[in-house]
């Protein structure tokens, strides 16, 4: 299990810190382990992770976000092909993630909106073209009854 299934704590080392650099830095995946272009970060080694492929993944909103694979019962070189399969995987997440956060962020904003309107003494409504009221805010039904 990972670290977080085995309720453990990665400390920020200088090599956990370069890794997180390192993807920052790249425009597309990592590959770590034999034969690869870098060596298995020490924080890795104790989940017995014998290969791992990552790589930044930056929603259109907010900061960006860390998309992996490890690879612990035995050693592997990444191909070329699982390279671009793993960052077309990450694009397809990428937009996920920006949908998500999006709504989520849509959905604080709503909050927000109504917690004002809803204890504010000025006179909110919301009507049809047709002139059909749709909403009436909680002062405004109390300033007509």
């Amino acid at each position: 299990p990972g670290a977080a299934a085995a309720d453990q704590v990665i400390p920020m080392t200088p090599d956990v810190v370069e890794v997180f650099r390192d993807m920052l830095a790249s425009g597309g995946p990592l590959s770590y382990g034999p034969d690869q272009d870098r060596v298995i970060p020490e924080a890795a080694k104790c989940f017995s992770v014998q290969s791992q492929i990552q790589m930044a993944i930056h929603p259109r909103l907010g900061s960006p976000w860390a998309v992996g694979l490890h690879q612990c019962s035995h050693a592997r070189a990444w191909t070329t092909d699982e390279k671009k399969l793993f960052m077309a995987i990450g694009h397809r997440i990428s937009d996920a993630l920006s949908s998500l956060l999006f709504t989520r962020d849509l959905q604080d904003s709503e909050e927000k909106l109504r917690n004002i309107i809803e204890h504010s003494t000025n006179v909110f409504y919301a009507q049809t073209p047709d002139h059909v009221l749709t909403y009436l805010s909680p002062h405004t039904r109390d300033v007509l009854d």
